[in-house]
């Protein structure tokens, strides 16, 4: 990707798809013990909705809060910025912002460990969700109503998907700041020689 470190770029995508291979497996192997099974304990009729309440809560939990510690993790660094010149912010009709990032990759390394660790907490609660569809299974739910738990598990865990945008978009929203490390002239256009 980009300016990224590729080994920590790897681990990112390699943790990605570690938490969501793990749901899949609870799924199969929730599958496979209940064909093994000769009797199935009798579903508890109030389980479904007290598990399924709990977890729409963790499901929205999974979606605000990593996003909450990102944004307050990416703050307390306090990168160093740049503002731009007057000229150049005079003459400029490109939208971009009158301050950037004084070291660009250097911003995108420090924080990548920061993204990792807001992903594996949203992955984590995530995962949460399947494994709410489990007990229910565990317990005698049939598979009709475990499955939903795992889909939407899987849905949030698509969503974190690790991409190098979702990095350069919050940072450029939580310093107002453009990442973008070209210097651009008075009077010229960008990537212009």
């Amino acid at each position: 990707m980009g300016g990224m470190p590729s080994q920590q770029w790897r681990t990112l995508m390699i943790l990605w798809a570690a938490m969501l291979s793990s749901t899949v497996m609870l799924l199969f192997v929730l599958v496979v013990i209940r064909a093994q099974s000769k009797t199935m304990p009798e579903p508890i009729p109030f389980m479904l909705p007290v598990l399924g309440i709990i977890a729409v809560a963790v499901a929205v939990l999974s979606v605000l809060l990593p996003k909450r510690v990102f944004v307050q993790a990416l703050r307390a660094k306090r990168f160093k910025l740049v503002e731009r010149s007057t000229d150049e912010r005079m003459f400029d009709d490109s939208g971009r912002r009158p301050r950037r990032f004084a070291n660009p990759e250097e911003t995108k390394r420090a924080a990548l460990p920061v993204y990792q660790t807001a992903m594996i907490l949203g992955l984590a609660l995530a995962e949460s969700v399947a494994l709410f569809g489990l007990v229910l299974g565990q317990l005698g739910s049939p598979l009709p109503g475990v499955l939903p738990f795992f889909v939407v598990s899987w849905g949030l865990m698509l969503s974190k998907l690790p991409t190098e945008r979702a990095i350069v978009q919050a940072l450029e929203q939580v310093y107002d700041a453009d990442l973008a490390g070209e210097d651009v002239k008075p009077g010229r256009a960008p990537g212009s020689n």
